[in-house]
């Protein structure tokens, strides 16, 4: 009788929350998709979104408190490397993230001319 009780239990997910969380590594747990919320350097801050189907870009000089917001980035993806970009005006901002390091992406800003103007690692800030 109590082996039918245990059964039954398992089949209606009594106790299935107890088995899946304690059977799942860590090194199983997937990595993230996109690179998301606040990255940050001394002085440059990117805070990155995907909502309604589109990528933001918020780009924040921290000396002159100015920001750019950027919206529908163009995506270049490889196996190791994620590359996001967004036009603005010809001036082009690219993001370059790997899903391997979640926490550090490159932030480049390049002119209409070609010309790299910007070219830093920015680290995710709170864990992100």
């Amino acid at each position: 009788m109590k082996l039918t009780t245990l059964a039954y239990a398992i089949c209606i997910g009594i106790a299935t929350p107890a088995i899946a969380f304690t059977t799942v590594p860590n090194s199983v747990m997937a990595a993230p998709k996109n690179p998301e919320g606040l990255y940050m350097e001394r002085d440059w801050g990117v805070y990155l979104e995907f909502k309604g189907g589109t990528y933001h870009y918020r780009g924040t000089n921290n000396r002159t408190g100015k920001s750019l917001e950027l919206a529908g980035a163009s995506v270049n993806t490889t196996k190791n490397r994620r590359i996001y970009t967004w036009n603005n005006a010809g001036t082009r901002y690219r993001i370059t993230w790997q899903p391997s390091d979640p926490d550090v992406i490159r932030l480049q800003v390049i002119a209409p001319n070609g010309q790299e103007q910007l070219n830093r690692l920015l680290n995710a800030e709170g864990g992100c």
